[in-house]
């Protein structure tokens, strides 16, 4: 999944490695999904470099998602 991202004034784009974990019916038989998804982003990008390379640069995420139709 790709789109954009800002963080201190600073838009970037990033690309989101995305699984879906299962989609199936509620109990109102409406369509229920679950996903997961990973993305590396470099602090330094988005202008929040400070004291990079004494800390890390690079951060990990990792987001966990349920959603369902109303």
């Amino acid at each position: 999944m790709a789109g954009d991202l800002s963080v201190h004034g600073i838009t970037k784009s990033v690309v989101l490695d995305v699984t879906i974990n299962m989609i199936s019916p509620n109990s109102d038989n409406k369509s229920t999904a679950g996903f997961d998804a990973d993305v590396m982003l470099r602090r330094s990008d988005f202008g929040a470099g400070r004291y990079v390379p004494m800390t890390g640069d690079e951060l990990s995420f990792h987001i966990t998602l349920e959603a369902g139709q109303e």
